[in-house]
């Protein structure tokens, strides 16, 4: 049995975020809760003067600073609460990309904004973008230049992404031919021609 006393020391202190000048719930105006395509990824849920509520870890309300302080809960509790004041800050989700590569030789930004359009990879990578861009891209680029993104990639990344990555990574020639060849077969069995 875990005594209080443990316990205790594991629960995170409840944190209260005021003022916010704009916290982005990514909430969709029409309350669908499903993925989001097109026109739909560009609403962002804004709310001015925002607050969230984190007890125990976990959010436990988002609104507008003015019903938080009204709460009830954090009324009787305001003293143990501890409160950042973020006025004028913009507050977000943080976002996992499950699918990652430490190695590209230019940003996709121009594809990703045509996908919040509306375009298909089809139509994308008939305009010149793409994972075939990409690919060519990287298999252009000099094995040094390869090198130094992947290790500037991989100091960058927090100490728990360092760790998947180590085991992938066993010198800039192993890499190169492991991302090349990963990637080969999915052209191959993606793209149309």
């Amino acid at each position: 049995m875990i005594s209080a006393r443990k316990s205790a020391l594991t629960i995170p202190p409840p944190v209260l975020l005021a003022n916010i000048g704009q916290l982005l719930t990514l909430r969709s105006a029409s309350g669908n809760r499903g993925p989001r395509r097109a026109s739909d990824l560009k609403e962002l849920g804004i709310i001015k003067d925002g607050a969230v509520l984190c007890l125990g870890g976990k959010i436990v309300s988002v609104g507008t600073t003015k019903d938080a302080l009204r709460d009830p809960w954090l009324k009787k509790h305001r003293k143990k609460v501890t409160e950042i004041d973020c006025a004028d800050k913009v507050v977000l989700p943080g976002f996992v990309d499950s699918h990652t590569h430490p190695v590209f030789v230019r940003p996709r930004l121009v594809d990703f904004e045509k996908r919040v359009e509306g375009a298909s990879y089809e139509e994308i990578a008939a305009a010149g973008g793409g994972i075939r861009s990409s690919l060519d891209a990287v298999r252009r680029s000099a094995k040094s230049v390869l090198t130094m993104k992947v290790m500037t990639a991989l100091a960058e990344m927090p100490p728990a992404g360092r760790a998947l990555w180590c085991p992938l990574f066993s010198g800039p020639t192993s890499f190169q031919k492991n991302f090349r060849s990963a990637h080969k077969s999915t052209l191959r069995s993606s793209v149309r021609r």
